[in-house]
């Protein structure tokens, strides 16, 4: 796992903004991260369910066989939402904010006119080509005009 570093007392004012054309470039790395966040989550998903059904059966529970299953299941599912929580990390390094776990939709913090807005993506997307405000949901968000960046912030 790439590690990027860092300084989370940054000034806000000082902070870098993203455009388009910056967070496009960042995708490589991105689309690398989310795909180990979705895999970790469905597997945290599937390890629970497997614990819930098993708990839900008093006569299994002690059972050695049982017991070994179910110590090494919540060993496996600790490790799996350690991994997780260093994904997040990761991509929290970098600037990037993971929106939604189950998509792995991101945001890429940028300012527009003054105003600060959020470059979104989804791992089915090409190109970072959306936005939406602070507060927002992906599902608030709408296409980004060109005219708003630089033409080289599109390339």
């Amino acid at each position: 796992m790439v590690r990027a570093v860092s300084d989370n007392n940054a000034n806000p004012e000082q902070r870098a903004y993203f455009t388009p054309a910056s967070a496009t470039q960042m995708l490589p790395l991105v689309r690398r991260i989310v795909r180990d966040i979705l895999r970790l989550q469905n597997q945290i998903d599937q390890q629970a369910k497997q614990l819930e059904g098993v708990d839900q059966l008093p006569e299994t529970i002690q059972q050695a066989d049982y017991v070994d299953e179910v110590s090494d299941i919540r060993s496996s599912l600790a490790e799996d939402r350690k991994e997780l929580d260093e994904c997040i990390e990761e991509l929290n390094s970098l600037g990037v904010e993971l929106q939604q776990p189950l998509t792995g939709a991101v945001a890429f913090p940028s300012e527009w006119n003054r105003k600060p807005i959020r470059l979104c993506w989804r791992p089915d997307e090409e190109k970072v080509m959306y936005f939406h405000e602070p507060g927002q949901t992906m599902e608030d968000r709408q296409k980004i005009d060109p005219q708003w960046f630089s033409a080289e912030s599109f390339n």
